[in-house]
């Protein structure tokens, strides 16, 4: 089940990604085949991962399962990579004592 709280609309979206990646699942889809096409959707790795949990079947252990799989999925690499650059720069810019006046 998802988290209580979530926006009704972004709760029938992931309801409704659930149900359609579980029946590709059963006609053969793999992980990697799932998360690409969550990550074609647009989803988020959030998003992603609150999805993974509920097609591993929501149980406790199913949280870590899914933040790894979404995390070291090949679908990911360019959106963390990206990130990954970012925050270098970031990091960077704060070394030489980089301020913007504002």
């Amino acid at each position: 089940m998802l988290p209580s709280g979530l926006d009704p609309e972004r709760a029938a979206l992931l309801n409704g990604l659930v149900t359609e990646i579980r029946s590709a699942c059963a006609a053969g889809a793999d992980q990697e085949d799932v998360q690409r096409l969550l990550a074609e959707r647009g989803l988020g790795p959030v998003d992603a991962i609150l999805v993974t949990r509920e097609l591993l079947g929501g149980g406790p252990e199913s949280l870590g399962q899914a933040r790894s799989i979404v995390l070291e999925s090949s679908a990911r690499t360019r959106e963390f990579e990206d990130h990954r650059r970012l925050m270098d720069l970031l990091h960077e810019s704060c070394d030489e004592g980089g301020t913007r006046a504002g």
